[in-house]
């Protein structure tokens, strides 16, 4: 709980200090509502409350309670959206209180501990998932944000290597010149967003956002930040090379939009008053092997 509240204190500020000092009283309003025992928040918190919980008819779920409405509704509508379709189903809501009650994940095994042992499967089984859910065709989705809005801070002057953000926004130039087929991405589908349910892979915490493929592949392959020391452009490569094989995506398409996210990945830590030292030491690998390639 200590990194939720630093996060939600730093990003949020008053709002989020009174968002933390009230989340007691809708922890118990939500387990009212939906007749939740054993409630029992999970280790890794870092900007939502999430806890594992039983049902009245002893049904294992998960509780979701958000500070940023936004967020919130934006997740509300990709689940509701997707339907269960490779996401973990959506059992109920509560706008009022900004929860979500969802299927708990079982064994919850996520992605990244596949990664741990066989960096080769953790890709396929991602690049799957890709192929399953967004080269078939999806309905317009106008009422999410567009990828354009999000790569705003890019042009904001943030206090970042003056190099690297210029070579970011020639990459969006180049993307926005080449732009491929727009779509209803998760925004943020890394390791730890992709769990074992039963005998399937289920995605969790969808973001929300609209635009190109490549968008969503770039936040796999700079991932996990935490593992940051053994990164390499040996291993970011090889990464690009085998999704690129799966996909049948170029090397340098795959490898712009990763180059992307790090950067604008350290774009938002500096406006949300985090450390952006692990991105900016990823941005500057992937920079590397875009002037060499």
């Amino acid at each position: 709980m200590e990194i939720l509240k630093d996060n939600i204190t730093k990003i949020f500020g008053q709002a989020g200090i009174a968002w933390l000092q009230a989340l007691p009283n809708i922890i118990q309003k939500v387990s009212m509502k939906w007749e939740l025992s054993k409630v029992k928040h999970f280790d890794n918190l870092t900007h939502n409350y999430v806890a594992s919980a039983i049902t009245a008819d002893n049904r294992r779920v998960a509780v979701k309670i958000c500070c940023d409405f936004d967020s919130f509704k934006n997740e509300l509508k990709t689940l509701q959206h997707f339907q269960g379709k490779h996401y973990i189903s959506l059992i109920d809501y509560d706008e009022k209180l900004q929860a979500i009650l969802l299927e708990l994940a079982d064994p919850g095994i996520s992605l990244l501990e596949i990664a741990k042992k066989d960096q080769f499967q953790a890709i396929t089984i991602y690049a799957g998932i890709i192929s399953s859910l967004y080269f078939s065709p999806q309905k317009s989705e106008d009422t999410f944000p567009a990828t354009e809005d999000w790569l705003k801070p890019l042009y904001e002057g943030l206090d970042l290597p003056a190099q690297l953000l210029q070579t970011a926004r020639k990459m969006c130039e180049i993307r926005q010149e080449e732009r491929k087929r727009s779509m209803l991405l998760h925004g943020d589908l890394h390791h730890k967003n992709i769990m074992l349910h039963d005998k399937e892979w289920k995605i969790i915490d969808p973001k929300g956002v609209v635009g190109e493929i490549g968008f969503e592949i770039g936040a796999f392959i700079i991932n996990p930040i935490d593992q940051v020391g053994e990164i390499s452009s040996y291993k970011i490569n090889t990464k690009v090379n085998k999704m690129s094989d799966l996909l049948q995506l170029d090397e340098s398409y795959i490898r712009q939009w990763a180059f992307i996210r790090a950067v604008l990945g350290a774009c938002w830590c500096i406006q949300d008053n985090l450390d952006p030292k692990f991105l900016v030491m990823i941005s500057k690998i992937l920079e590397c092997d875009l002037v060499s390639k």
